[in-house]
């Protein structure tokens, strides 16, 4: 989560998951066998299209059965459908663009709790800051 909150901070538009990124895998980078490794050209190795700067409004409208399809072979599927849903509805409490908020908005309906939980802690926030505007 820490990795969340820094995005946050610097309000990035794109979700990016640390085991995604291009340079490689976090878990690589910081490992003593691997610090010597040269990057692969291997497609196995290199990340998958679709985990590459998802829309965060999309990501919190899709469905568990979008999730599985998409994330397939991913890392991403560590966070599971609700987890990731959880951090689409947190990400996007930093957007002032109305999708934003619309979304939000829908997911309020979201048959996960802790998704519908975030989703109320998220459009919170993004009207205090209007109405501090």
């Amino acid at each position: 989560m820490q990795y969340v909150r820094l995005l946050f901070h610097e309000k990035v538009v794109h979700l990016r998951f640390p085991f995604d990124l291009p340079s490689g895998h976090i878990c690589q980078d910081v490992c003593p066998f691997s610090r010597k490794s040269t990057p692969s050209k291997d497609l196995t190795f290199q990340p998958l299209i679709s985990t590459i700067r998802p829309k965060i409004v999309d990501l919190l409208q899709m469905s568990a059965q979008e999730f599985q399809q998409k994330f397939n072979g991913s890392p991403v599927k560590r966070t599971k459908w609700r987890g990731l849903m959880r951090i689409a509805a947190a990400a996007l409490s930093i957007s002032d663009e109305p999708i934003a908020e619309l979304a939000l908005v829908e997911a309020l309906g979201h048959p996960e709790e802790l998704v519908r939980s975030q989703a109320t802690m998220s459009l919170k926030l993004i009207r205090q800051r209007r109405d501090r505007e």
